[in-house]
């Protein structure tokens, strides 16, 4: 139970303390709930009971992972995974922890991006994965050093990541870039950080990890996994269940100790899809009074070679989810229409050439038509899908082939 005299901080409290729990894929237990507490607790347990048959099938997402290391416990070497996963939850940046059994070519084969929070403590298994899979394309941000040990505690002198960042007697105080094969890497000075996040970051701690968000941007040449308004007070998360549902959750802690809740209004709420998945339909629901669900329109956006998906939410009190139906995304080739050209009859030297124009599908088009110098050309008959295009040949124009190019859009 919230530790509060006042109904109203001990229902909006408890109903935080939910949202939280559900939205990182763990559990709450209630126990010795004040009235208050437990009609919050019973309202949401309503609402998730009506959604567990999503809840149960998603699991959580994101191409962002954090690498926590217990490798470097076991070798009292300090290492900052909570303050690093705190910067990012704080700037709305859903990511996810690998473990040291993770660091393997199938354990990354789905990571774009893979923070390294100060590991010293690096096997040789885990350093070769780390290197092949960058040379295929993953993207590597090192917040400190890396690598300078190998499993037994023993000093490395030397590696490739050491190697491809120039590292000399010690580790750079300014930020590095480099392409490394299809990857990147990008280091970051290690700031002053604490081994543990409850009581949040220091200024300077914040400071000192002011480059990672632009780090992850770069070495996986996409954008970040979500964004919302940079001044809402609000966490995001995604499950996916590795077919047809991304559910994104919200969960706003601009919650006082007095129970008063700061809503959002009208908050945009853009998230990466899933690679080869595009959006049917997306809702918004809540368990929280007077929000009832919303069938939300959405933009799908194609920054670089990533999609994402931008909605709109009307309104958020402490939790919210939003559930995309997906579907596979068409390649662009079957999305387009075909085009026929066919000619009427030869062309000579200052006569003309009768190209018949017509699209496999019938679309109101623009048409567009350009050739060699001197040459040119008018439509006749313009319909939904269908020209003819006479084109004037000059008179002192060769015999021969004379590429033309043709082009249409609506």
């Amino acid at each position: 139970t919230p530790d509060t005299d006042r109904p109203r901080a001990r229902s909006a409290l408890t109903r935080l303390a939910i949202a939280e729990g559900v939205a990182n894929g763990g559990s709450w237990q209630c126990h010795e709930l004040s009235s208050e507490a437990q009609q919050a607790a019973a309202a949401y347990h309503a609402f998730l009971r009506r959604r567990q048959t999503t809840l149960i099938r998603v699991r959580p997402w994101s191409p962002v992972r954090m690498w926590a290391s217990l490798q470097q416990t076991y070798q009292r070497m300090a290492t900052f995974p909570m303050p690093c996963s705190r910067y990012l939850v704080d700037r709305h940046v859903p990511h996810l922890m690998l473990v040291d059994r993770d660091l393997t070519n199938a354990g990354l084969q789905d990571v774009e991006a893979l923070i390294i929070p100060t590991a010293r403590i690096v096997s040789d298994e885990q350093l070769t994965a780390l290197r092949e899979c960058t040379e295929a394309g993953l993207g590597i941000v090192l917040v400190g050093p890396c690598a300078t040990h190998d499993e037994w505690g023993d000093v490395r002198q030397t590696s490739w990541i050491s190697q491809a960042l120039a590292v000399e007697s010690e580790w750079p105080d300014k930020p590095r870039r480099i392409d490394f094969g299809r990857g990147r890497v990008a280091y970051l000075p290690a700031p002053s950080l604490p081994e543990a996040a409850n009581a949040g970051l220091s200024r300077e701690a914040e400071a000192g990890l002011a480059g990672l968000e632009q780090a992850l941007v770069h070495v996986s040449r996409r954008p970040l996994p979500a964004a919302v308004d940079t001044g809402a007070n609000v966490e995001v998360s995604i499950s996916y269940d590795g077919a047809n549902t991304l559910l994104v959750h919200l969960v706003n802690y601009a919650v006082d100790l007095g129970g008063a809740v700061e809503g959002e209004t009208a908050l945009p709420v853009k998230v990466r899809l899933p690679k080869g998945k595009s959006v049917k339909r997306a809702v918004f629901v809540s368990p929280d009074e007077d929000t009832p669900p919303h069938w939300l329109p959405f933009t799908i956006l194609t920054p670089g070679p990533a999609r994402c998906v931008e909605v709109v939410i009307p309104g958020l009190e402490i939790y919210g989810q939003i559930e995309y139906e997906l579907v596979d995304e068409t390649p662009v080739w079957e999305r387009l229409p075909l085009l026929h050209v066919s000619q009427e009859r030869p062309a000579a030297p200052g006569g003309e050439v009768v190209l018949q124009l017509a699209l496999s599908r019938r679309l109101a088009a623009g048409w567009r038509v350009e050739g060699p110098e001197g040459w040119t050309f008018r439509f006749e008959g313009m319909t939904a899908g269908e020209t003819r295009c006479i084109a004037m040949v000059p008179a002192d124009a060769t015999r021969g082939r004379h590429p033309l190019d043709l082009a249409v859009g609506n």
